[in-house]
């Protein structure tokens, strides 16, 4: 086990917090070990700023820089076995070798492997691959207790029992801390295609995108973001705000951040715009570009250029366009996420968001802690008149990520998640910033 040099370790709110790289299984072990005996949290990635209140007065982040070493690639299959601590952006340009790879989109390139799966998301790409938990197909963890136990396999539809591997993606590294992982690989596209079109509104856009959907185009990714999410993009892309002012339609100059001036701000407040990105063949591509455009979209398209269209889907992947937003998540029937989208208009601090209809996702960006608040608390009134079961995942004062339902959360659940807990982790050291 390897402490990094540096300001790594770090004082603030009169919490202390280290990171430490492992760079073998016993260093993993040895820190789970010093974590349980001295009380400490263990916070699984790259260091970060902790909640003004956390739970606890120390904390270790933990990296595993060491280990990343690929166990077994079969090409053949479509399946690779590796540690967990490689970067996906290593992971991509060795799987580039084979002509294969891991749709996934990470704004970050630190972001390993174990980060992945802690997350469980995809990004946009999984409008057509699907989540962490449809691409891992096995993993060997360690919990809480240090005990190492191996889940899922090698095979697609090699489970019985529980499947734990999907319990543990996205579990935000409170149950476990996954060493070694099992991918399910894709022939890697030969060419892409990203289009943008505009909306006067939510329901206008969400009734397109549903169209699109069931019309069963295979699409790679669809994803809706509102003006202020656009702007934030086209801030850090001036190529992207060139090609939006450029635009003959007048809707995608509102998507500029010096657009807003010639719409007025009830227009430029509640646009949308519905971007696509597809994959496959040049002569595939253009063909299903044609379908889409004639179908659907008519004029008024922007199609981002090759230098453009990596950084824009990497952005748009991001859980916040800034370090410093705030994320309310929230997952829901498609008409009640509509709803929900457009209750947040006139939010206090509002940033902007994004949705994934065909995933039944949503992330709104706020400005400061207490506006994200406020509206959870308005989510929860609504959630009173809808007759739809709403999942949400939110920042607390004392939390970086809580997971709950509204109205009421499921008992049976909450309890299964509190038996894991006492039962592998009594202590609560397996990121306490987090409750799922």
């Amino acid at each position: 086990m390897s402490s990094n040099a540096g300001a790594e370790n770090i004082k603030e709110n009169n919490v202390f917090s280290e990171h430490i790289n492992c760079d073998s299984i016993d260093a993993v072990k040895s820190l789970l070990e010093s974590c349980r005996t001295n009380g400490y949290g263990l916070l699984s990635g790259n260091p970060y700023k902790l909640p003004i209140a956390p739970g606890m007065q120390n904390y270790h982040f933990m990296t595993m820089n060491g280990l990343n070493r690929i166990i077994e690639h079969l090409p053949s299959d479509q399946v690779i076995s590796l540690e967990t601590g490689i970067t996906l952006r290593d992971l991509q340009a060795l799987l580039d070798t084979s002509k294969q790879w891991l749709p996934v989109y990470a704004a970050d390139d630190r972001t390993s492997l174990m980060d992945f799966i802690n997350s469980g998301d995809a990004g946009p790409l999984e409008h057509a691959y699907g989540e962490a938990r449809d691409m891992v197909l096995g993993i060997n963890s360690l919990l809480g207790s240090g005990e190492l136990i191996k889940c899922g396999g090698k095979v697609v539809k090699n489970v019985t029992g529980y499947d734990l591997p999907k319990l543990f993606c996205g579990s935000h590294g409170t149950l476990q801390i996954p060493i070694s992982a099992h991918l399910r690989l894709y022939a890697k596209p030969d060419a892409s295609s990203s289009l943008i079109k505009f909306f006067k509104n939510a329901d206008e856009a969400f009734a397109k995108s549903i169209e699109i959907i069931r019309s069963g185009l295979p699409m790679s990714c669809l994803e809706l973001a509102d003006a202020g999410m656009l702007k934030s993009l086209a801030a850090k892309n001036s190529t992207l705000e060139t090609q939006l002012s450029n635009s003959t339609d007048p809707l995608a100059k509102q998507f500029t951040p010096k657009g807003t001036a010639s719409v007025s701000p009830a227009s430029s407040i509640e646009s949308v715009a519905l971007c696509m990105q597809l994959h496959g063949m040049e002569s595939v591509i253009a063909t299903l570009r044609k379908e889409l455009i004639d179908l659907f979209l008519n004029d008024g398209i922007i199609e981002l250029d090759q230098a453009t269209e990596q950084t824009f889907w990497k952005e748009l992947s991001r859980a916040s366009q800034s370090k410093n937003a705030f994320v309310l998540s929230c997952c829901a029937p498609r008409k009640t996420l509509k709803e929900i989208l457009k209750a947040s208009t006139d939010a206090s601090g509002k940033l902007g968001w994004t949705a994934r209809p065909s995933k039944y996702k949503a992330s709104i960006e706020f400005k400061d802690l207490e506006s994200c608040s406020q509206f959870r608390q308005k989510l929860v009134e609504l959630s009173r008149k809808f007759t739809d079961v709403i999942a949400i995942a939110h920042p607390t004062e004392s939390l970086t990520y809580k997971a709950s339902q509204l109205p009421n959360d499921d008992a049976v659940l909450k309890e299964l998640k509190r038996r894991i807990k006492l039962e592998y982790d009594p202590a609560s050291i397996m990121n306490p910033l987090a409750e799922i």
